[in-house]
């Protein structure tokens, strides 16, 4: 049993490895793009968060207003202010 298929490592033959046991790994390209698309969403979802939290308070701030019976609330919640 000293052919091809075996080696001798410290003093026993030992049979080596089938070579073709299991297929190589698909290739990918540079990146993931599963990944790559999840995060470009998570992040223009922040960003959307980021632009409409301001009139959503705004709005918030002119229910409160209303909500207490205040006379003088701003008739746009749009608009920073009451301006």
């Amino acid at each position: 049993m000293t052919g091809a298929s075996s080696f001798r490592r410290f003093g026993v033959i030992v049979p080596a490895p089938y070579v073709g046991a299991m297929p190589p790994p698909p290739k990918r390209g540079l990146f993931d793009a599963i990944g790559v698309l999840t995060l470009v969403g998570l992040v223009l979802l922040a960003l959307a968060g980021w632009w409409l939290f301001p009139y959503l308070q705004r709005s918030l701030a002119f229910q409160d207003c209303v909500a207490t019976g205040r006379p003088n609330c701003a008739t746009d919640p749009a608009k920073p202010n009451g301006r």
